[in-house]
């Protein structure tokens, strides 16, 4: 990126564990993230996505989030968007495993949680900075998301475990209680949804 972060303008005392689950805000299915947020489990972080909202829009709702998440204490990350990140200090910034090469993660604050999203053993290649804090690897069951998408399932979540080195969070289709059949995975941390918490 052309732009250095100035590691001063964020709040160090923001750096946060990572949770047992992620909520993902989705502007699609949910026109007020910020009543689901209130109803989380303690230990759950939110990662703002909605794209389809324009730049003001999509500020006013990151600013809304961010502070409903530092008063409650619980993790918040933008999705692709590290300058909002950063003007709304968040926690971090979540990145598709598609755009990672725009951007160097070592210019980010070295506070920051960084997380990426998997598809595939064939991703864990371009997967291994050591500034990625854990990666989310879908889509593991089939998903109201990506219908007709073809599924990981617990085969290849495994595959993928056993070949990284980064924590883990199964996405797609997961629930509190299919979530169960996972969890016996070293690697895996948790579980990120978006149905599972609405």
């Amino acid at each position: 990126m052309s732009e250095k972060y100035n590691h001063s303008q964020l709040n160090k005392n923001q750096q946060a564990a990572l949770p047992s689950a992620w909520f993902l805000t989705d502007d699609n299915r949910i026109n007020k993230p910020e009543d689901i947020i209130k109803t989380l489990p303690r230990d759950c972080g939110v990662i703002m996505r909605d794209y389809r909202l324009d730049p003001i829009q999509r500020r006013n709702r990151a600013e809304t989030i961010a502070s409903q998440c530092q008063q409650d204490k619980r993790p918040f990350l933008i999705a692709g968007d590290p300058d909002l990140a950063k003007a709304v200090a968040a926690n971090g910034v979540h990145l598709s495993e598609k755009i990672l090469y725009r951007f160097d993660l070592d210019d980010m604050p070295d506070y920051w949680m960084i997380t990426a999203s998997c598809h595939g053993l064939s991703s864990l290649s371009h997967l291994n900075h050591p500034r990625l804090s854990a990666l989310f690897v879908s889509p593991i069951f089939p998903t109201k998301s990506h219908i007709g998408e073809t599924t990981l399932g617990l085969a290849g979540l495994e595959d993928i475990a056993r070949a990284s080195h980064k924590p883990i969070y199964a996405l797609g289709g997961v629930t509190r209680e299919n979530f169960k059949q996972l969890n016996h995975i070293p690697q895996v941390k948790g579980y990120a949804a978006i149905s599972d918490f609405l």
